[in-house]
């Protein structure tokens, strides 16, 4: 949807910038799970599932500003890339 791939655990979140990937992976799992839960709520409507999708943190995330380094890094991989076409979704 987004043209990029969801966040994958660390394997380590001990190493550098592992306890930053593992908070980002799992605010985009809580996300995912609450878009999931409205668009079952919500009678499986895909047009509120795309609204959800647009109105999310992972979406907006790209656009935050006067952050300090350390919560640039939690954000590396959070927001919009390449969005998909409509005729990429099929």
């Amino acid at each position: 949807m987004f043209g990029r791939a969801p966040l994958r655990a660390p394997l380590d979140s001990t190493i550098a910038g592992g306890a930053s990937q593992l908070a980002a992976y799992n605010a985009q799992q809580l996300e995912f799970d609450s878009i999931a839960s409205r668009f079952a709520a919500g009678g499986y409507k895909v047009k509120d599932l795309l609204t959800s999708f647009v109105l999310s943190q992972w979406f907006r995330a790209g656009a935050a500003t006067g952050m300090t380094a350390s919560r640039a890094q939690d954000l590396a991989d959070v927001g919009s890339y390449n969005l998909l076409l409509p005729t990429q979704l099929t």
